[in-house]
């Protein structure tokens, strides 16, 4: 999530405004993703999940990429823009 991905604690207002920049980045990266995939508004909860998980496995401007920090491996899956059209045949 960029530079804002300091530890936030509850209930500490010094914490409240990277918080904040968080949600605005999120809500921000969801309404993209929304609109570049040409859904309607009812997506919106596919969408910004889908931006958060995608936005996990790219590296920030320090190079850190937070799906590696988290799991200490590579993700191994496809990055699959949001709306895309995917077929699926099950085995």
């Amino acid at each position: 999530m960029g530079a804002h991905h300091e530890a936030c604690l509850p209930g500490v207002k010094q914490t409240n405004g990277i918080a904040e920049a968080n949600i605005r980045t999120i809500m921000a990266g969801g309404r993209t993703a929304l609109l570049k995939a040409g859904l309607p508004s009812c997506y919106w909860t596919y969408a910004f999940t889908c931006w958060c998980v995608l936005n996990s496995l790219v590296p920030d401007g320090n190079g850190h990429v937070p799906y590696y920090a988290r799991h200490k491996e590579h993700y191994k899956g496809m990055m699959v823009p949001f709306g895309c059209a995917v077929l699926y045949y099950p085995s």
